[in-house]
């Protein structure tokens, strides 16, 4: 299953700001805002609602780094700058995963159409990640349908946010696109979970999970 998400309906924050004070000109910017606590394996796929959640005590829970506060994607330049804010600090590199944690990923897909397991499962075009792995960070721009790294990216992390930054070209200069934020934690190279991302109408033309660039 490519995408898993679920969430417990704790604290609800659902917003949008297009723009926001402080950009500079020439600047396009769109961030959403995440409700917490909202990890988990199963969802209704026809409402993008949440049936079933990971309860407080699991590790995937208590870390907080999976736990998705806001995301935004901005546009400068001829550069992109996906940034993500999670409940609690990245861990520090250098330092040890939880037991049976294997790798953990920050990212968003950039999609053609929509995506929805049940009545839309097409291919992403590319990831754009960001991967703690053997105690170090990568992030790089993958084609989703080879797994193919294309390009490796440059990123920040501070605390609980991160950015990563990659061109329009490396994306084939797309005008328009999709796009769909994500946590996931890995078993192993081929196990995995995906465990938050977008809320359902969290962003104005929104459809299921991906949210439209140029923002509306």
């Amino acid at each position: 299953m490519r995408k898993v998400m679920v969430a417990l309906l704790s604290a609800i924050v659902v917003g949008i700001l297009l723009v926001p004070n402080g950009v500079s000109a020439g600047t396009t910017k769109i961030v959403v805002q995440d409700r917490t606590g909202d990890l988990g394996p199963k969802i209704d796929w026809e409402t993008g609602d949440i049936v079933l959640w990971w309860p407080d005590t699991t590790s995937l829970t208590k870390v907080g780094y999976f736990d998705i506060l806001s995301f935004s994607l901005s546009y400068k330049a001829k550069t992109y700058t996906f940034g993500m804010e999670v409940a609690a600090d990245l861990p520090k590199e250098g330092s040890p995963l939880p037991t049976g944690f294997k790798a953990l990923e920050w990212l968003m897909w950039i999609d053609p159409e929509p995506w929805n397991m049940k009545y839309n499962n097409i291919l992403s075009l590319y990831s754009i990640k960001l991967v703690y792995y053997e105690l170090e960070y990568f992030a790089f721009i993958q084609d989703y349908a080879t797994g193919e790294v294309l390009a490796s990216l440059p990123f920040t992390i501070d605390g609980s946010k991160l950015q990563v930054e990659f061109t329009a070209s490396s994306i084939g200069n797309l005008e328009s696109f999709w796009f769909m934020p994500c946590t996931v934690v890995r078993w192993s190279i081929a196990g995995y979970w995906d465990l938050d991302s977008t809320d359902p109408g969290a962003a104005p033309g929104q459809v299921w999970w991906d949210i439209p660039w140029p923002p509306q």
